[in-house]
């Protein structure tokens, strides 16, 4: 396959429009389903090794990025991507199917349910070209349940339960328009996402949901998409991430969703061996798989050899970092040096729940989220604010493990 690359500079990259920086171009995989198969993961892991930097990367949509690839070999990435089924026919196409799945919902008594609506999701967003128009980081989310996850929550989450499916804006999770089936929440999202267009042309600033929800309020969103009320009663509990036994399930993080090339091939060779047929995204930065206990044990025996991430509650897990410089053409920062510093200097002692962000550049690419304390890059230093009503302004990198453990134990 042959498709021009779009090497545009701060793309919201994808694998047909990769992204140019600092150490190549960045080619996204958005896996349906937030699923992969057993030779879909190798596939990615050797096209890393001949194409990239040799690692993979987890985003925190529940995408898979290969780093470092030259325009050159770009388009032979593409062919060997295709093959194995990881790739749109359309740059379009690709750029709107932002589809997260939570590894919860396939592990679930509502899995066909969820495929279902899934699968008529994707085919709405290829054929209505109107909604093309959509932002490149305009997404949507699947879960199970009655309650929504906050940290796995999009633009549009659904949560689909044993008698309806509930669909959540951003920025209004207590509250939900419900459906009783896949074709009607699907004609729903159309809906909801045609007016979100309408809106954002009239007013150009709204530039995702939560911020047509903060501008217009639900009520006037709803009633642009044609809903009359949104019902009440929706709540929102925050999950822990999967890692570790899931009881169906076994998950391992990565810090910064780095999976080294030594550590994939460890961990391909357990499944082709214990044959685990797919690995399940989590925006969490981890892979979840569909297991019993042998394999359980395996998995864990594994994950402490590559360094994988078993506890929930593991600071690596809180701590996002981007690239940042020099890997990064925005940063000013060695944003990731500087967030393994962090990591080193905190404790679950110190620091035992909450979030910390450190960003490059002020787009804050590797946490969608609120965080409790972020520190932002930007013309050699960090900006980091936190607890306390000032921001800490000009902290150099080597200032900045000491200034956020400060602030960690103010939290």
């Amino acid at each position: 396959m042959s498709i021009r690359s779009d090497l545009i500079v701060g793309w919201c990259p994808g694998a047909l429009r990769p992204m140019k920086s600092g150490d190549g171009l960045i080619v996204r995989v958005r896996p349906r389903f937030s699923r992969l198969s057993l030779v879909q993961l190798e596939t990615l892991g050797l096209a890393a090794q001949r194409f990239g930097d040799g690692n993979l990367y987890l985003s925190n949509r529940a995408n898979v990025q290969i780093r470092g690839v030259s325009a050159e070999e770009h388009a032979t990435l593409l062919d060997v991507l295709a093959v194995a089924n990881l790739i749109d026919s359309d740059p379009r196409i690709e750029a709107v199917r932002n589809i997260m799945v939570s590894p919860a919902v396939g592990l679930s008594a509502h899995a066909e349910l969820a495929a279902g609506l899934v699968a008529k999701l994707e085919d709405a967003l290829a054929r209505d070209e109107a909604l093309y128009q959509l932002p490149g980081k305009f997404g949507t989310a699947v879960q199970e349940g009655d309650e929504i996850d906050p940290a796995s929550a999009s633009d549009v989450t659904f949560l689909v339960s044993q008698d309806q499916i509930a669909m959540v804006l951003e920025g209004a999770s207590c509250r939900a328009i419900l459906f009783g089936n896949t074709r009607d929440a699907t004609d729903g999202f159309v809906a909801v996402a045609g007016a979100f267009l309408r809106l954002r042309r009239a007013q150009p600033a709204i530039r995702r949901m939560r911020d047509a929800v903060a501008t217009l309020g639900m009520d006037a969103v709803s009633k642009e998409a044609g809903f009359s009320q949104a019902a009440h009663g929706i709540r929102a509990a925050n999950r822990p991430a999967p890692v570790g036994d899931l009881g169906g399930a076994y998950g391992i993080g990565f810090a910064f969703g780095e999976v080294a090339q030594a550590a994939l091939g460890e961990l391909t060779g357990l499944m082709r061996q214990d044959c685990i047929a797919e690995a399940a995204l989590s925006p969490h930065r981890a892979l979840v798989f569909a297991v019993h206990d042998r394999e359980k044990a395996a998995l864990q025996e594994l994950s402490v050899r590559i360094g994988g991430i078993t506890d929930p509650n593991d600071i690596r897990l809180r701590v996002h970092g981007c690239p940042g410089s020099p890997a990064c053409l925005r940063g000013t920062v060695e944003a990731r040096r500087d967030a393994e510093a962090v990591m080193h200097a905190l404790s679950p002692a110190t620091f035992p729940k909450g979030t910390i962000h450190i960003s490059g550049c002020e787009k804050l690419c590797a946490y969608p989220h609120s965080a409790d304390i972020t520190a932002i890059g930007g013309n050699g230093r960090y900006t980091v604010t936190g607890p306390g009503p000032e921001p800490r302004i000009g902290v150099s990198g080597a200032e900045l493990a000491a200034v956020i453990a400060e602030l960690a134990g103010a939290a």
